[in-house]
């Protein structure tokens, strides 16, 4: 499994696509003459205890070579030679004694078959044709003499042969190995026999032109064999008894069939087939991780039929893959991102099952998920997914970033939640949800979901960071005891109001850049953090019209920071001392007063009863009377203000009102 710092919320990983290769011209071949030919030689038989594999052919409904053409005769692309019982180190001689012999140049030369023992010098001759016109090489009759070295291709086009298009290994005697790179970016090669070998290096035909092989049964394809081979198009592969890591990256496969035994599958094995639209996979007893990695063309993946272990990102990427069965899978809890980015729809998952981190992450089609067989949740696993539905068992804990950017989820049911993970819900499109009787609020929580609206926060036993930061939150109510975390209120455009008379202690910048006009401050001690706009605050960056209405304010000369980016104030009704005689005006000035007309809303009451049109910051009764008389108050954005007045009939007339504070 990937370390935790392989996930989180960075950048997706990306496979490097290979880069092309250039395809040369084949120089066109000169004119030759028509020399007689003798009878070609037989082959030499092969030693009594010479390993003869079982082969396999790699190509689909093509035979597995054309008839060779006769030795020593012209065809119609230039001079086919034999040299019989060549020695070791022997063939460049044989070949050009021969081409002495019918009296032609190497230039003629188009096909060559040799028969007898070659070396690692023999091989290195194959190479060195690169400039020739020599596009056939049948080695089928030789046996090898010590260990090849040389390659015939190379990762550099100007060593390896480019020319070459068909090439048979050497099939008598004992099996050999072929080194790394062997046939590496061999452009033209397009057919090669290596029936006889015993084992493959890494890259062995690595960005050749290889469309068909024939290699032993039973063998093992070595690490990135066919890598970026991007004309292979069809593979079958029953008979081969393993693979390495990525044995088939880049490559142009559209079609495979995989082995009829049991077989592992190693890690990044079709890693980057970019036109790889289905496969079974229902013999394999393993699966490694990023198997078909970024794969965009894979449509359908029939799944192993026993037990297996769900690896991380193993359909990562595969943007066509709309439907999978997961039914057999005994672990998903390694599969971290294993379907992130792809073009899931529907899943068939376990009877029970852990999902592990950011497994359906990005994945915009996955409408509704049936989780009521989870036992636990990784982090961010549907994140930025398509879910508008979900299941969830009786009882669950949520995860960090469960949901976050879940646009089309706008509701949820957390009755049965026992935790909630931090910004399980941030950013989604939750407008509604049922929470249970008692919680702890995370940090991010709901930040960033505009649709949320309404709160009841009283039942939490805690409130994170931000938790609330950037959402679309129009009222909330809050717990009696609580701390106000950082940032809490953060960037919130649609919250006027906030009562925070129950908060024993504030974070920094709880209202920066909010659009919150008015705040109800608790009993001392307040507990602020003190500080300008460009610091840590609790009002820092605050707009500087929010009236912040406390029920003392010496106690605010310790935090003169804040004083200077808030209106500070206590609340107060200013009018007459005594009373106002029948007849008289009675002015009345509410505290706070607005930073600019029409900032705040306000509702002036009598006896706790609305005074029809009273909906400004001051109130003006002329000719005052005894129903007048009563205890005033007034509201401000709906909020009534812990502030009251009593007014009496008479002795205030002319009285002088203080609209000081």
């Amino acid at each position: 499994m990937l370390p935790a710092a392989a996930f989180g919320d960075s950048a997706p990983p990306e496979s490097t696509a290979p880069a092309p290769v250039a395809q040369p011209e084949s120089p066109a071949p000169a004119p030759v003459a028509q020399p007689e030919s003798p009878a070609p030689a037989a082959p030499a038989p092969a030693a009594p205890d010479a390993q003869v594999p079982e082969t396999t052919t790699q190509k689909a409904a093509a035979p597995v070579s054309e008839p060779i053409v006769a030795l020593d005769e012209p065809s119609e692309d230039g001079l086919a030679v034999t040299v019989e019982s060549v020695t070791a180190g022997g063939l460049q001689a044989a070949v050009e004694g021969k081409l002495a012999q019918l009296g032609q140049p190497l230039s003629a030369l188009h096909k060559i078959v040799a028969t007898g023992t070659v070396n690692n010098s023999d091989l290195s001759y194959i190479q060195s044709l690169r400039t020739s016109n020599v596009k056939e090489v049948d080695l089928g009759g030789c046996a090898v003499d010590g260990e090849l070295t040389t390659t015939i291709g190379d990762y550099d086009t100007n060593i390896g042969n480019t020319v070459i298009e068909r090439i048979v290994m050497p099939q008598q005697g004992a099996t050999y190995d072929l080194p790394y790179d062997y046939f590496r970016s061999c452009l033209n090669l397009k057919y090669a026999d290596v029936s006889h070998v015993k084992t493959f290096g890494a890259r062995l035909f690595y960005a050749s032109g290889i469309e068909e092989v024939v290699f032993p049964s039973g063998c093992t394809l070595s690490d990135t064999m066919f890598g970026v081979c991007s004309s292979l198009k069809y593979l079958d592969l029953s008979n081969v008894s393993g693979f390495s890591y990525r044995t088939f990256y880049g490559a142009g496969l559209e079609s495979v069939t995989m082995p009829t035994a049991p077989y592992a599958t190693p890690n990044c094995l079709f890693e980057l087939c970019p036109s790889l639209k289905s496969i079974d996979l229902s013999n394999a007893v393993s699966l490694g991780t990023q198997l078909f990695l970024n794969n965009e063309a894979l449509e359908s993946v029939k799944m192993p039929s026993v037990p297996y272990v769900l690896p991380y990102w193993i359909f990562y990427g595969c943007k066509n893959l709309k439907t999978i069965d997961l039914s057999n899978a005994s672990s998903l809890a390694q599969a971290d991102a294993a379907f992130r980015g792809s073009g899931l729809e529907s899943v068939v998952m376990p009877e029970t099952f852990a999902l592990s981190t950011e497994m359906f992450k990005q994945c915009g089609g996955l409408k509704s998920f049936d989780a009521s067989g989870c036992t636990s949740f990784g982090p961010r696993v549907f994140s930025e997914s398509g879910l508008t539905d979900i299941v969830m068992p009786e009882a669950f804990a949520l995860s960090d970033a469960l949901f976050q950017d879940c646009k089309n989820l706008k509701s949820f049911d957390a009755s049965g939640c026992t935790a909630f993970g931090g910004a399980a819900f941030s950013g989604s499109g939750l407008a509604s949800i049922i929470m249970p009787a008692s919680y702890a609020l995370p940090a991010s929580l709901f930040a960033n979901c505009s649709s949320l609206e309404y709160f009841d926060a009283s039942p939490a036993t805690s409130i994170g960071a931000g938790a609330f930061a950037g959402s679309g939150i129009k009222s909330i109510k809050l717990p009696d005891s609580y701390a106000v975390p950082d940032s809490l209120f953060a960037n919130t455009t649609a919250l006027r109001f906030v009562d925070l008379r129950g908060a024993t202690s504030f974070g920094s910048l709880v209202f920066s850049y909010s659009a919150v006009k008015l705040v109800l401050m608790p009993e001392a001690p307040y507990n602020v953090v003190d500080g300008t706009s460009t610091t840590t605050g609790t009002f820092g960056r605050a707009f500087s019209g929010m009236s912040v209405v406390v029920p003392d304010l010496a106690h605010y000369n310790a935090y003169p920071n804040s004083k200077t980016q808030v209106n500070i104030v206590k609340s107060d009704i200013i009018g007459p001392v005594q009373g106002v005689d029948e007849g008289g005006t009675l002015q009345l000035v509410a505290i706070p007063q607005p930073p600019t007309p029409g900032y705040f809303d306000y509702q002036w009451y009598l006896n706790g009863t609305a005074i029809e049109g009273a909906t400004g910051p001051n109130y003006v009764k002329e000719g005052f009377t005894a129903a007048d008389a009563g205890t005033y108050s007034f509201s401000v954005l709906g909020v009534v203000m812990p502030t009251e007045k009593a007014v009496a009939l008479g002795a205030g007339a002319g009285a002088p009102v203080d609209k000081s504070g």
